[in-house]
């Protein structure tokens, strides 16, 4: 999370958008809408196990892009062929995807939300 930024989150989630083919601006809005507490994952690297995220897939009929319900990490597998995120919904069931045909927005916890919102008073400082 180094430094992010309330800012930076929403550019990043935003700039997301730009990944699904012929979104429209309506369905644009809508995802905003839905993922302002979240914070875009651009890799393997940022997904933390046990935290809530929700996804995106970037293939969707009539560009109508929908968000899922999503789930909490429980796993991630590396396949030959791409790595596979392994989560448990809230009414408990266990649903497998494709990392590299979604994307995924994780949760901010009430310490990442103090932690952006604090750097974001505290310009050019560090920690």
């Amino acid at each position: 999370m180094d430094g992010l930024t309330i800012e930076t989150v929403r550019e990043h989630i935003y700039a997301s958008f730009y990944l699904l083919p012929n979104i429209s601006p309506e369905n644009t809005e809508k995802l905003w809408d839905k993922l302002m507490q979240y914070r875009f994952i651009h890799s393997l690297n940022d997904l933390r196990r046990g935290r809530f995220i929700r996804w995106i897939p970037v293939h969707a009929r009539n560009s109508e892009y929908k968000l899922s319900y999503g789930g909490m990490v429980i796993d991630v597998e590396i396949t030959d062929e791409c790595p596979m995120i392994l989560c448990k919904t809230p009414i408990g069931k266990m649903v497998k995807f494709d990392f590299n045909q979604n994307l995924v927005y994780q949760k901010l916890t009430a310490e990442e939300k103090l932690i952006i919102t604090l750097a974001a008073d505290l310009p050019n400082s560090s920690f």
